[in-house]
């Protein structure tokens, strides 16, 4: 079985959910999870 982690789903999704999905968020925090998501990509 391949060891399936959330660092790589977000690798994997993040870009199509920017173009596809991101207005889904509110403005008043999508900077916020926009930076969260790419630091959690970063790390480890």
């Amino acid at each position: 079985m391949t060891k399936v982690t959330l660092k790589k789903i977000l690798q994997d999704n993040w870009q199509n959910f920017l173009k596809k999905k991101i207005k889904r968020i509110p403005k008043v925090i999508r900077a916020d999870v926009i930076e969260t998501v790419e630091k959690a990509m970063d790390c480890g």
